[in-house]
């Protein structure tokens, strides 16, 4: 690994608490960490390094405004799989490098999946008040698993554990996805089918324009009347005014959501079991997430590192060309060594993923299939 003249200042928007302490040193080995958990926009000038260049975040919303803070910015990491909060566009504009972090969690959402599925389907929370209160148990009459059928839209990591863990449940497994899978003793068809025929819908797939509002009143009218609908990904992958129409109007049976956002527009509707972030947070899966996101600062800042060290040579060479440092000369060995460790030109736009270890073009692992997409609105954990 390249040796680092200074750390650089970054910028954690980050709970420190939610940072393993064992993992804290190295962090401080990479970066000059300043750690600010609250709302990027009540940050006061007085406490944001004018030399940052390196942002950490997990899922505040980070505009061209919010960029725009740091003229030094280099580096933008995001802790989870989503990089829809970031403004990609300025990021390219600004030759800013963008990583995001997956492979994580899908054993951890996968096992939340069947946590959802089984509140819901056993009436735990009407059990356990009845248990605790008293009352009868005829409101907290569930249902068995096997035998059902359950449809998974999305067949990546999270959607192939989702299908194993259901054929251990005895259920049968439908699943849609954009590209032909094989999954023993599972079928894979169309989604208009999976809706028709699946008694538990579960959604694992990425957000994109194409799969935004997946779920919407007309697909909410094509399913059982029994079905339960469970949501790990995005928010937006189900229309909130359709959702609350089929609940309301006894459409479907029932909706299990791992909110990404807001809680607001859910909180009175009927039939619902909800949770707000928390399909990844296990103490390992949190430990694993740490690990990942701190190897790929240290990949970043090493990259970074390296082609300073190239963008000096050339000015280096550039000056013994030339009788003397001409202007043009200082004027591009300004522009490629810059006056911080990291300039402007040091590298166009990426986006990675932590297994990579070059700087390809800009794609994302597609949930879907292993494919690779445009890096549009991916939404993890």
């Amino acid at each position: 690994m390249t040796e680092r003249r200074t750390r650089p200042a970054a910028l954690l928007l980050l709970d420190p608490t939610d940072v393993p302490a064992t993992v804290t040193p190295r962090i401080e080995r990479l970066v000059e960490p300043t750690w600010w958990p609250e709302d990027l926009a009540d940050l006061p000038a007085h406490r944001t390094p004018e030399d940052t260049s390196v942002l950490v975040t997990g899922h505040q919303e980070l505009g061209a405004a919010a960029l725009s803070r740091f003229p030094r910015l280099r580096l933008v990491l995001a802790t989870g799989t989503a990089t829809d909060h970031i403004d990609l566009d300025y990021c390219r504009e600004h030759d800013v490098v963008v990583r995001n972090n997956t492979g994580y969690s899908g054993a951890t959402v996968a096992e939340h999946v069947f946590a959802l599925l089984l509140a819901r389907s056993r009436r735990l929370a009407s059990a356990e008040a009845t248990a605790r209160f008293g009352g009868p148990k005829e409101h907290t009459l569930g249902f068995d698993l096997a035998g059902r059928t359950m449809g998974i839209v999305g067949l990546g990591d999270v959607g192939g554990r989702v299908a194993r863990l259901a054929l251990g449940f005895d259920m049968r497994v439908l699943f849609a996805n954009s590209n032909p899978r094989h999954v023993p003793f599972a079928s894979q068809v169309d989604l208009d089918r999976l809706l028709r025929e699946s008694d538990v819908v579960v959604l694992t797939v990425p957000l994109t324009p194409r799969t935004r509002h997946l779920l919407d009143a007309d697909r909410f009218r094509t399913m059982r009347g029994n079905a339960v609908v469970v949501n790990v990904s995005a928010d937006e992958l189900i229309d909130p005014d359709a959702l609350a129409s089929a609940l309301c109007e006894g459409t479907i049976a029932g909706a299990a959501l791992d909110v990404t956002g807001s809680t607001a527009p859910y909180l009175d509707l009927p039939n619902l079991t909800i949770t707000s972030r928390h399909g990844w947070y296990t103490a390992e899966c949190r430990h694993r997430r740490a690990v990942r996101w701190i190897n790929t600062l240290a990949e970043c800042l090493d990259h970074l590192d390296r082609a300073v060290t190239v963008a000096e040579r050339r000015w280096s060479a550039t000056a013994r060309d030339t009788a003397g440092p001409s202007a043009a000369a200082f004027e591009e060995g300004h522009r490629l060594s810059g006056d911080s460790e990291w300039s402007n030109a040091v590298r166009p736009f990426v986006l990675l993923t932590p297994s990579s270890n070059v700087f390809p073009p800009a794609v994302l692992p597609d949930h879907e299939g292993g494919k690779s997409v445009p890096p549009h609105t991916p939404r993890g954990t």
